[in-house]
């Protein structure tokens, strides 16, 4: 099972992105099998805010932006941790083949460099009570079936997962006391979000949502 802060990193690289999202929100979920000995920590599909979408896809890239954007986040907590994966004899499984249009390394604070994650993915550390962007990933165009494929993982691993971790989760023991959750407080308990276990589809807060207004408050950098 997961480390307690594991899990956290791996549930905010979504509230991050939530707060990127265009109003409609994200549709996203955890440990989604992807391919040959990769399983990501957390992935999701959404549409981008406009400065958001301009400092990832680049201005000069615009003509090829999409409605919607697929992401994939690899969670590291400790630098053994990352290495074991992806060193050039870990086990980095399909994790050099592209499956979404970002990817990103979410790690705890300082146990990697920008220079070491892989040359297309990008890099968020913990900072602040939240994640601050290290690295920009490559853009990577991909078709609309190949959205759409990836939508149906999603679904498909959001509804073949009916378990939940049961443990305390304290983000304030990372992150300070000032996050959305409280004690015993699981991710799909947020309000205006679609009950689930761990591991189910999860539609977070939209804008005009007072929760949603309160995490935008709170700073999570990049």
């Amino acid at each position: 099972m997961p480390s307690e802060k594991h899990i956290v990193l791996s549930r905010m690289a979504l509230v991050w992105l939530e707060n990127k999202a265009t109003q409609r929100g994200i549709r996203g979920c955890e440990e989604v099998i992807l391919g040959n000995g990769y399983v990501c920590d957390s992935a999701a599909i959404c549409g981008l805010q406009m400065a958001w979408e301009k400092q990832f896809v680049g201005v000069d890239r615009l003509n090829d932006a999409a409605d919607d954007y697929s992401f994939v986040f690899e969670t590291k907590v400790s630098r053994s941790d990352f290495l074991k994966t992806f060193a050039k004899n870990g086990h980095i499984g399909d994790r050099l083949i592209q499956k979404a249009n970002f990817h990103f390394v979410v790690a705890a604070k300082k146990i990697v460099s920008a220079d070491e994650v892989p040359d297309f993915w990008g890099l968020l550390e913990e900072s602040r009570g939240g994640l601050k962007l290290v690295k920009l990933p490559k853009y990577l165009i991909r078709t609309k079936e190949q959205l759409h494929e990836f939508g149906y993982i999603l679904l498909r691993s959001g509804h073949s997962r009916k378990f939940t971790y049961n443990i305390e989760i304290k983000p304030e023991k990372y992150f300070g006391s000032n996050l959305l959750w409280n004690k015993r407080r699981e991710f799909t308990d947020l309000p205006n979000s679609e009950q689930n276990v761990h591991g189910s589809v999860a539609t977070m807060p939209n804008s005009s949502n007072d929760a949603d207004k309160q995490i935008k408050q709170n700073p999570f950098g990049g």
